[in-house]
């Protein structure tokens, strides 16, 4: 990738993350998903960004909010957060035509375990992340989502990896199995890791309306992570 598009991107990324972590501070119980989207399109303006979905195929969201069994790509402007919610937000904004996107749960209830399944998900992209490096095969990245937490079940998100390509248009293309046979990561990649955590066994789904989404509780985690010459820079890392 050009020293434009990098530079492009990081930028994206690290306004992604600003954006994450103000919103983070601001779910609690009884916050309406209108009022954080509203919170979500004033981060967003102060990083002289855009929201990169909002419009998307008619979707109405500055971010995607979701909650419990629902995983991202959703936004309902009636939810109404409670006490005992699993709540997931998906940031994907542009700064100057270039993408930045992250991903994160908060669990606004009292089980212990529910409160582990989040910081595992969070840790276990984070330490993917760390790991990846020039050579590192792209399809082995799952492997290492798996072997990095035992104790909860990693549903197999559709892709692990987004490798991002220089286009400003197109600033991700999903890597399915077969595409990403026998690649390789190299210096100048950049892609966004994700996974989700499930308490039980299940199988992600899309709906008719394209919301991701289980039968299961689950957590969600998403980073972008630049390849540079020794190993990795997470661009969304606060």
């Amino acid at each position: 990738m050009n020293p434009e598009a990098i530079s492009g991107i990081k930028k994206a990324s690290k306004a992604a993350a600003q954006v994450r972590e103000g919103l983070l501070r601001q779910i609690s119980p009884g916050l309406s998903s209108s009022n954080l989207d509203c919170t979500a399109a004033d981060l967003i303006s102060l990083h002289n960004a855009g929201s990169a979905i909002k419009g998307f195929n008619g979707f109405k969201g500055n971010i995607s909010i979701c909650t419990n069994q629902l995983v991202t790509d959703s936004f309902d402007p009636q939810l109404i957060l409670k006490e005992g919610d699993l709540v997931k937000i998906d940031i994907s904004l542009t700064v100057s035509g270039w993408t930045g996107c992250c991903a994160a749960a908060i669990y606004l209830g009292n089980s212990p375990e529910i409160h582990r399944l989040v910081e595992v998900n969070r840790s276990a992209v984070l330490e993917t992340c760390d790991n990846l490096s020039p050579g590192f095969p792209v399809n082995d990245i799952d492997s290492v989502l798996n072997l990095s937490k035992e104790e909860f079940h990693q549903l197999n998100v559709p892709c692990s990896g987004r490798l991002k390509n220089p286009g400003k248009q197109e600033a991700e293309y999903i890597l399915n199995k077969e595409a990403a046979r026998g690649k390789r990561l190299k210096a100048g990649d950049i892609l966004t890791v994700e996974a989700c955590f499930s308490l039980e066994e299940g199988h992600l789904q899309y709906s008719k309306n394209g919301t991701l989404f289980t039968d299961s509780l689950n957590t969600y985690h998403r980073e972008t992570v630049l390849i540079t010459g020794s190993g990795a820079e997470i661009l969304t890392r606060n």
